[in-house]
């Protein structure tokens, strides 16, 4: 594990940055000070709240959360929205664990993955056409079936957590392991389903024959067009990649840095995202009728069936996702001047 550490000037005396993995704060991660300017705007349109309770599993939507006391029932879940934010702000003088378990968690509640939209459903084959002055014309072959689109990956925002203390409601000492962060990547979209080959044109029916009053035979019959063959099944989407877990970034007091790394963070990155399902193949046209056979005229055929399209195995799907999502990483920030 890195330590890096920094000096800054006046009231943010010294912050120690400590990173989950041997790399240096990542370019979205805001330092300290960047960190208390943005709360204190932040704080200029949503004055602080005395208390704020969690029992049982509680959804809270505000990115922006400002209260004197965040205090956890018995195994309480605060349940945060992602949405597509790049961060959530949670500023806490005090966090207050209930008994008799003490244990709380914090985690996104919106972590369904972004699925690829199937693949459009074909058109309709063309129109039969008028019969034929001749031999009937072959049917149009059907076209592909659409492509599913690929999974989408969802990456989690920052968390900032801004806090002085942490203990239980009870007055004991504080078990900093007590409070689980949970912010795990999402999973992968799975990609969508694979469209349908548009079927087949029916062949074109062949010319009638013509007889004259006594059966003779005067125009012979012609035949029936092939049937045009069935569209190719429509590929699925590939699996989207895991998306990237949430950082989380605690910026608390010198004295309590060492504790609050305690504090379970689980942020592992999200697993790939299945491949969609190929579609079906389009179906081949019947061919043609031949033309009538008036008197004694002989001679046309129908036409023959077309062929059904080229057809995917059973059940078969494209590739899923090629990657696992990126873990998160912690950082700590030691500032002693925040709640003065």
């Amino acid at each position: 594990m890195n330590i890096k550490a920094t000096r800054y000037l006046g009231a943010a005396a010294l912050a120690i940055c400590l990173l989950s993995q041997p790399t240096t704060v990542a370019a979205q991660i805001l330092s300290a000070d960047a960190i208390v300017d943005k709360v204190n705007g932040l704080q200029s349109t949503k004055s602080r709240g005395e208390i704020l309770s969690i029992s049982g599993e509680q959804k809270v939507d505000d990115q922006f959360i400002n209260v004197n006391t965040l205090r956890f029932d018995n195994d309480a879940r605060l349940q945060l929205r992602a949405a597509d934010r790049d961060a959530i702000y949670i500023v806490a003088e005090e966090i207050r664990l209930s008994g008799p378990d003490f244990k709380a968690s914090i985690e996104f509640y919106d972590r369904e993955p972004v699925n690829g939209a199937n693949g459009a459903p074909p058109r309709p084959p063309l129109a039969r056409r008028s019969r034929a002055s001749a031999d009937g014309d072959p049917g149009a072959n059907g076209s592909p079936g659409n492509p599913g689109k690929v999974g989408k990956s969802r990456s989690l925002p920052t968390v900032y957590i801004i806090t002085s203390n942490i203990r239980q409601s009870q007055g004991g000492e504080p078990n900093f392991s007590d409070l689980r962060i949970l912010v795990d990547g999402i999973d992968g979209g799975i990609g969508g389903r694979g469209g349908n080959g548009q079927d087949g044109q029916r062949g074109q029916d062949g010319r009638h024959g013509r007889s004259d009053s006594l059966g003779n035979c005067s125009r012979g019959p012609r035949s029936g067009g092939r049937g045009g063959n069935g569209g190719a099944f429509g590929p699925g989407g590939v699996g989207g990649n895991g998306g990237t877990a949430a950082d989380v970034v605690f910026l608390v007091p010198s004295a309590t840095v060492d504790a609050v790394k305690d504090v379970r963070v689980r942020n592992r990155g999200g697993l790939p995202g299945a491949g969609g399902l190929n579609g079906g193949s389009g179906r081949g046209a019947s061919g043609g009728s031949r033309g009538s056979r008036p008197g004694r005229c002989t001679g046309g055929s129908p036409g023959s069936k077309g062929n059904n399209g080229q057809s995917a195995p059973v059940g078969s799907k494209a590739a899923s996702g090629v990657s696992d999502g990126e873990r998160g990483t912690v950082v700590y920030y030691a500032y002693d001047s925040f709640f003065n």
